[in-house]
């Protein structure tokens, strides 16, 4: 799967003339947004994600990702081009202690019949490499790990997993929606290699 958004932010100019002083700045930016190898089932659209089709407060822990930004600045009549790279490979794992809940390469199954749903809670496990690249200049600018543990669980009581129809009930009702998560705690930890930490501006 393959999806491709461009959109464009033109941001205004600014100009100010004084009696000794002229200034003048301003900046175009770009960017497009590859996403590739994303977690069975998962789709971005609408400026949102779903999964299986249905809209979901959530987002997928296994994907590729590369961010194309192209920027040109203009500072004091100084114009400056930056184009970088940004490529996020994320992969991970989720866990639950949800009776008749598990996970596994093909996704969520409750008493092993597959759902396609999240149970009411469980942790996400995950592990991204993030490589940025100064396209002009031909160089990686940074490169860093970075790894995350989070807990998400069911946000209010109106939903409820039904055991015998084996999907959600809202008020006790059966919907083909999926319920609005909370992040009840998280943690995140950031690795970067010793001198790989270089700067736009050098």
């Amino acid at each position: 799967m393959k999806i491709k958004i461009l959109f464009v932010v033109f941001f205004s100019q600014i100009l100010f003339m004084g009696c000794v002083n002229y200034y003048n700045s301003g900046s175009i930016v770009s960017k497009s947004i590859d996403r590739e190898n994303i977690e069975n089932g998962w789709e971005y659209k609408n400026n949102g994600w779903y999964y299986y089709d249905e809209p979901v407060n959530l987002s997928p822990i296994i994907y590729n990702f590369t961010e194309t930004i192209d920027s040109t600045c203009v500072y004091n009549l100084i114009k400056k081009h930056f184009k970088i790279k940004v490529h996020t490979q994320s992969t991970g794992f989720y866990e639950t202690s949800e009776h008749g809940w598990k996970w596994d390469d093909k996704g969520w199954s409750y008493k092993e019949k597959q759902v396609k749903s999240f149970p009411p809670s469980f942790s996400r496990k995950i592990t991204q490499e993030v490589v940025i690249e100064d396209l002009i200049r031909g160089k990686k600018m940074n490169k860093k790990k970075i790894t995350i543990d989070d807990f998400y669980q069911v946000q209010n009581k109106s939903w409820t997993w039904g055991i015998e129809e084996n999907c959600w009930l809202l008020d006790d009702s059966i919907t083909n929606l999926l319920p609005p998560y909370v992040m009840v705690k998280s943690t995140k930890q950031e690795i970067t290699p010793p001198n790989f930490n270089i700067g736009i501006f050098n």
